[in-house]
């Protein structure tokens, strides 16, 4: 499969502009003054015929972009041409002049030469290329308007020389050809500038008046794109691709690497496609004072209401204060790889996903935590507590993040005191939840599963649905990356029950203290290193029985392999040495 921006496609798109270009040129031209015996447009014939069946074929194998991702598999794909360009694509590509000029055989000589003088408009089918002409100057060239009516212009003075001029002058039956397609062309660009009328027949005259508003209506429709080209400068699109234009200038200027100044312009080209304006705009539209407050507001509930549906933390919401918050959220657009924070920055924002999902690393960077998708926020107990970032957080995709900084988030606060008790108690909520998967993240037991099962949330592996996010901000805790197995005493996703409630209610309906929950931990894992030394001691007997060591060594080597001191294990105070041990006492055979 191609990918639809690489450059092997931009040169085939390239080649088949140009191909097209000169098939506009040559098709009207041969059913004008014949199809020419050189061999060179023989040729021309041949590749282009060739060209055009390939194009069919490669369309097939590849990719198309569908908002904001490439979609490469080959059924989509197919699904998607044969919907849109592909019966253009056949009816332009497929050779019937030569299929029918093959079925012909058997005719007399007079029939022939009747029928070669029709087949030259079989070639019609092929000007349905244009379509791909089109499609091209759109994807390459959209901001060239004045250059594309132009061309078009130019296109329509050939077309017209060649279908009307030509035939009415009676010039298509000449030796000379392009003696006669000047003298055509040459009455094709007075008809159409309105300046001779006195060589034209009468019975071409009402052609000739049609074509003369046409070409009237095509000089206004230049003159007026070139005029909006000037005028027109100060439109924001136009001024987005002079700022683009200037930051791509002065990144050539600092010497930057031809690649990252391509991941600029394609950041850019990403931001205008996704949003057709930035944030400036927006900001400029809810701080008109033209506008009235409830005005903005409700404009502003619309431009955001998908956010406003996917995040849980505006659920219960008056419109007033879902106004405020989303009047103050910042868009910030992320390609997948990069970093939104890395651990250690400051926390001066939450951040909510409005489109797209990101990848949480471990605090130590030991791997990955969680991936958070669409309705998901992060970052928000940093911004409480004035703490620093805890993990590092990588965009998985493209990403569009909402920010919220902390002047704003202050705001908020006072003027609706309930948005900051519930945010303050979903992160103790998330903070005790992380204490707890931490302390029983270091029991043995533990493996195979992962931290957090939440709706908000797709984990590394498994899938599952909650309401809990991890912990992404704190100094103080640390996220497992393991929860309970599925083979344990509790499930993977354990710390959320099968109705969804927390594990805080279920424990508190059980009448169960957390803090009784991890004294039994710590008594466990107590009991765990106790075993695990009295096997040892084990061993330690069992190699002295099966070795020749002498009697008088046995008993220090008892000891002072022992990991623990005699006098710090448990029962052995102020006792005294063992006695001595007879190693053939204990010997198979002995009596």
């Amino acid at each position: 499969m191609l990918l639809p921006d690489s450059m092997f496609r931009y040169c085939w798109d390239l080649l088949l502009a140009v191909t097209t270009i000169l098939l506009i040129w040559r098709v009207p031209y041969t059913i004008a003054f014949g199809d020419s015996e050189l061999w060179y447009w023989f040729a021309f014939n041949k590749t282009t015929d060739a060209i055009y069946l390939l194009d069919v074929i490669l369309n097939f194998r590849t990719g198309y972009v569908k908002d904001t991702e490439v979609i490469m598999d080959s059924r989509m794909v197919a699904q998607h041409y044969v919907k849109s360009w592909f019966i253009v694509d056949v009816i332009g590509s497929i050779p019937v002049e030569y299929i029918v000029t093959f079925n012909s055989s058997g005719i007399s000589s007079v029939e022939r030469k009747a029928f070669k003088a029709s087949v030259k408009y079989m070639k019609v089918p092929k000007l349905f290329r244009v379509t791909r002409l089109i499609k091209f100057v759109q994807k390459y060239l959209k901001f060239a308007y004045a250059i594309q009516v132009f061309a078009c212009y130019i296109s329509f003075i050939h077309w017209v020389a060649c279908l009307w001029a030509g035939p009415m002058l009676g010039l298509t039956d000449v030796e000379d050809e392009q003696l006669a397609y000047n003298e055509a062309l040459y009455a094709a660009v007075l008809l159409l500038l309105n300046i001779s009328a006195a060589t034209i027949d009468p019975k071409w005259q009402f052609v000739a008046a049609l074509l003369g508003v046409v070409g009237f209506l095509f000089q206004c429709l230049t003159l007026a794109s070139i005029t909006a080209g000037v005028i027109g400068s100060s439109s924001r699109a136009l001024q987005y691709q002079e700022k683009v234009r200037m930051v791509m200038s002065d990144l050539k200027a600092l010497h930057v690497p031809s690649e990252l100044r391509k991941s600029a312009r394609n950041y850019y080209e990403t931001l205008w496609r996704m949003r057709n304006t930035s944030d400036r705009y927006e900001k400029a539209i809810y701080e008109d004072e033209d506008l009235s407050p409830a005005l903005r507001a409700e404009i502003a509930l619309y431009i955001h209401r998908n956010l406003i549906a996917t995040v849980p933390l505006f659920q219960d919401c008056s419109d007033a204060c879902l106004a405020a918050c989303v009047m103050r959220l910042k868009t910030q657009l992320y390609m997948r790889g990069d970093v939104v924070f890395h651990k250690g920055d400051s926390a001066n924002s939450m951040v909510i996903i409005s489109r797209g999902k990101v990848k949480v690393i471990s605090p130590d960077n030991e791997g990955l935590l969680a991936v958070l998708k669409q309705g998901s926020f992060f970052g928000e107990i940093g911004l409480l507590r004035h703490m620093t970032r805890s993990c590092t957080v990588i965009a998985g995709t493209f990403c569009e993040l909402k920010s919220l900084e902390r002047n704003d988030a202050e705001e908020i606060f006072e003027a609706y005191p309930h948005i900051h008790d519930r945010l303050f108690a979903e992160a103790e909520k998330r903070r005790l939840d992380t204490r707890l998967k931490a302390r029983l993240y270091n029991v043995k037991v533990l493996d195979n599963a992962h931290a957090v099962d939440v709706s908000s949330i797709v984990e590394v592996s498994g899938s599952g649905g909650t309401n809990n996010q991890p912990f992404v901000d704190g100094a103080d805790d640390k996220i497992p990356t393991q929860s309970l197995s599925s083979s344990g005493s509790v499930r993977a996703n354990s710390f959320q029950t099968e109705d969804g409630s927390s594990v805080d209610n279920e424990l508190d309906n059980m009448n169960i203290n957390l803090d009784e929950i991890l004294k039994l931990v710590e008594m466990l894992k107590a009991t765990q290193g106790r075993l695990s030394r009295v096997q040892e001691r084990r061993q330690s007997i069992h190699m002295a029985l099966n070795s020749p060591t002498p009697v008088h060594s046995i008993n220090t080597m008892l000891f002072t392999q022992s990991p623990v001191p005699p006098d710090s294990r448990t029962g052995t105070r102020n006792r005294e040495p063992l006695p001595s041990i007879n190693p053939n006492r204990y010997r198979r055979g002995s009596t």
